[in-house]
């Protein structure tokens, strides 16, 4: 795993989760690469109207399994997996990084934020907040360099 956080409510966003730790938890072999190489669709382009994801955590296990061709895989198995406490279906802690470079002079700048959405921050080093498309987001760490 790349990089994680303890800042979190508890819950793995199904849409989001790695392949190590999605292969760690299901208990089927090929389910969680099925998930997640299914995630950009059949054109192989994330953000696009094909893409894979669950948008309500009453209804991914039946998203996700026709979209990701589980039938025969045994939806069974992405059933429990997705009703459990572990998962939903969206993130409220963001990583966010920023890279300016310009050729002349040559200079490079890099922002990293760790942000949650809500008001909400315990172990918040920062006390600013912003709104993002109407949502409000908390500042949790903050690096330059």
């Amino acid at each position: 795993v790349q990089s994680g956080t303890v800042y979190t409510d508890g819950t793995l966003n199904i849409n989001t989760v790695t392949l190590e730790v999605l292969t760690a938890l299901a208990d089927q072999a090929g389910l969680a690469e099925r998930l997640v190489s299914s995630r950009p669709g059949l054109d192989g382009q994330f953000g696009t109207d094909d893409d894979c994801i669950a948008t309500d955590k009453t209804t991914a296990a039946q998203e996700l399994a026709s979209c990701a061709g589980l039938d025969e895989v045994g939806e069974g198995s992405l059933v429990d997996l997705l009703t459990s406490a572990l998962f939903d279906v969206r993130s409220s802690v963001f990583r966010v990084m920023v890279l300016v470079e310009f050729e002349r002079p040559v200079v490079r700048y890099r922002v990293e934020a760790l942000v949650r959405r809500g008001q909400g921050g315990e172990g918040a080093t920062s006390d600013f907040s912003l709104q993002i498309a109407e949502q409000p987001f908390r500042i949790l760490v903050w690096k330059e360099g």
